[in-house]
């Protein structure tokens, strides 16, 4: 995988966790809150702007939203799949 691939996966993954957010009904300033970060750094990762995320703050959203972190991406994976007009196969 490239960089260009693996940015354009985690943008879908920082999509995906937005998604999941919103669903549970959670407003970014309590999630923000729980993260320790502003609302503003919580928007940048949902719209996949920090590629620099560490990935203890993918694993605590996960823990927030109920969900493995192996489930997000997948669901990522196939999302980036769809959208590019291929079938997805595990």
């Amino acid at each position: 995988m490239n960089q260009i691939e693996a940015k354009t996966i985690q943008k879908y993954i920082c999509h995906e966790l937005m998604n999941l957010r919103k669903n549970k009904n959670f407003k970014e300033r309590d999630i923000a809150l729980v993260l320790d970060i502003g609302i503003t750094d919580l928007l940048e990762i949902e719209k996949g702007k920090n590629s620099t995320l560490p990935l203890p703050i993918y694993m605590q959203l996960c823990d927030l939203y109920n969900i493995e972190l192996e489930q997000v991406i997948y669901n990522a994976k196939k999302k980036l799949a769809i959208d590019r007009g291929y079938s997805y196969k595990d």
